[in-house]
């Protein structure tokens, strides 16, 4: 049976969870969806039914924050926030029938960060997201600032897979990172000097990528005299500073810090604008760590260099490093058991080139087993060292994980919201280590990490947040060549009305892997796999060997849960 169902007609009305401010007793009408007109379509526009929706931590956030999430741009009271990012729909209706790309039938995803006229409207936020029965997808989408943020799907792919491209985007897009080797060209240069600075040659480093402006704080003169002749020749305005606060905040594109103390590290940091990089030049022995916000290196991609060599052109040129996991490395994933640790997890393991060891640390005895149970065998199969360790254990599983912590990885990916172990991370880095601070860690959020280890271990930190349109391309480009499973990350199933549980669920961490909500199905419980050989035994006896998610699985469901009510 195929998983796609055929029937593109419409409903009169439409069903959704409005979410009016913080918390979940703010979300929906009288504990329910809401019920509300089918939108009338205007030109060029599509009006599609909602066939399958993930339910996303980033969704938490916004029921936690409420009015003060920085993506929510208008009043929630007035005009409710309709959820749901992860998505996959039909087109059902265009405006008069004709739509210059589209037809009824298509099934799309789409990349939910729209940008319009420069103002970010993320679908799921701003737009009407994909917890309601039926959606407008308006021209603004179709022909955003960066195109069309439509993916048609290909033949085959399942509801629940084309859902999840978004979340397994933001994975991949972990592993596409690429930062700057050089001096961003029409950017804003800071150098500052510290008590017992050394001499280094600008020289080449500046004249291959030329700033805007130069700042300068507390350099020797001989430094200064050779920046000055610089600026002359390049025509660059060259900005004396005296106080920190003369600085803006997120201002600076490369701060190039000079023997500094940690004070200098810890206040210079503030000033580094969006991607902005910190090299520090002969890193001194510190007392104590700096304290970094490492909630702007997932948000804001700082990155950090350092290194001994007198030219800055071949310090920046030596911080160059790949974010892929190191084949035949070594990886650790910290907080691996929840819903992208998992993903992020089956990747490594499905590489063509994969780790060598992958050692798996979960803190939640249950999510801990369910990886064991879940990866064992693959990469037994495949001769990778799979190794799941619970660093609360202090008999048996922390001191294992202490013996491969000092002889460092190749990549950790941080996964779990915990700063005392974003540090622990940093100082577990093997040579040429790259820690990727994958967990969203809100900004402001400061701790230590290993900065000497720049210098003496040529280690990276790193985050990223998000994806880009080509990152979910290049999600079903794997999954056409067999590469990926996306359904494995299924954990859990039910209907529009289940969507409030699926988000106490994962408040409470009750699934080791996604929910997936299907808007256009009788109501159904929320109900985890296993749970489906009593409730729906002919659904779970389409499930895979192991008990994951299939199209077959899905299509029988949705054949048992088919939505009989009256159609236009």
């Amino acid at each position: 049976m195929e998983t796609k169902v055929e029937n593109t007609q419409k409903k009169q009305y439409n069903r959704l969870w409005p979410l009016y401010g913080n918390g979940l007793e703010n979300f929906g009408v009288n504990n329910a969806p809401a019920v509300q007109p089918l939108p009338a379509l205007s030109p060029g526009e599509l009006l599609v039914r909602n066939d399958a929706c993930g339910l996303c931590f980033s969704d938490i956030k916004v029921i936690n924050q409420g009015q003060s999430h920085p993506r929510i741009i208008h009043d929630m009271q007035s005009q409710p926030v309709v959820l749901g990012h992860e998505v996959c729909f039909t087109v059902v209706d265009t405006a008069d029938g004709i739509n210059p790309k589209y037809n009824i039938g298509d099934r799309l995803t789409l990349q939910s960060d729209i940008v319009v006229g420069g103002v970010e409207k993320a679908f799921g936020y701003v737009y009407q997201g994909g917890l309601s029965q039926f959606n407008l997808i308006s021209q603004e989408i179709i022909n955003s600032d960066n195109g069309d943020m439509l993916i048609p799907l290909p033949e085959g792919m399942g509801y629940a897979e084309a859902a999840l491209i978004e979340p397994w985007a933001c994975v991949e897009a972990a592993y596409r990172l690429n930062y700057r080797n050089h001096i961003k060209p029409k950017g804003n240069l800071w150098i500052i000097g510290g008590k017992q600075s050394t001499y280094v040659d600008f020289t080449r480093a500046i004249a291959q990528n030329t700033p805007a402006n130069i700042f300068y704080s507390h350099i020797p003169d001989r430094q200064r005299n050779a920046l000055s002749k610089l600026a002359k020749q390049q025509e660059i305005q060259l900005i004396p500073i005296k106080e920190i606060t003369e600085i803006e905040d997120d201002f600076i594109d490369d701060i190039i810090l000079l023997a500094p103390d940690r004070r200098m590290i810890e206040e210079s940091c503030s000033k580094l604008a969006y991607g902005g990089i910190m090299a520090i030049c002969d890193m001194p022995l510190l007392e104590r760590q700096p304290r970094i916000d490492v909630g702007r290196i997932h948000y804001q991609r700082w990155s950090f260099i350092s290194g001994q060599s007198p030219d800055l052109a071949q310090l920046y040129a030596e911080s160059a490093f790949s974010s892929e996991l190191k084949p035949a490395g070594t990886a650790w994933f910290a907080g691996a058991g929840g819903p992208f640790g998992r993903i992020h997890v089956q990747r490594a393991i499905q590489l063509e080139h994969p780790p060598s060891l992958i050692v798996c640390t979960e803190i939640d005895h249950f999510r801990l087993e369910k990886l064991k149970q879940d990866f064992s065998d693959e990469t037994q199969r495949k001769g990778i060292d799979f190794v799941c360790l619970n660093p609360h254990d202090p008999v048996l599983d922390k001191p294992k994980l202490q013996s491969y912590q000092q002889q460092g990885f190749d990549n950790i990916i941080l996964l779990a919201l915990d700063l005392d172990l974003a540090t622990e991370c940093s100082q577990s880095l093997a040579s040429n280590g790259v820690l990727n601070l994958f967990a969203g860690i809100k900004i402001g959020s400061k701790t230590s990490l290993d900065l000497p280890g720049l210098t003496s271990k040529h280690t990276h930190f790193i985050g990223h947040s998000g994806s880009k349109i080509e990152d979910m391309r290049s999600v079903i480009q794997r999954w056409r060549k067999g590469q990926i499973d996306i359904n494995r990350a299924v954990a859990a199933v039910g209907s529009l009305e289940a969507a409030k549980d699926g988000y106490q669920a994962m408040i409470d961490k009750t699934f080791p892997g996604k929910v997936v909500i299907y808007p256009n199905i009788k109501p159904f419980p929320l109900t985890g796999l296993p749970e489906l050989k009593h409730i729906l035994p002919s659904v779970y006896d389409k499930l895979s060997p192991m008990g994951s998610w299939t199209n077959a699985a899905e299509a029988e469901f949705l054949y048992i849960l088919q939505n009989k009510e009256e159609t236009e």
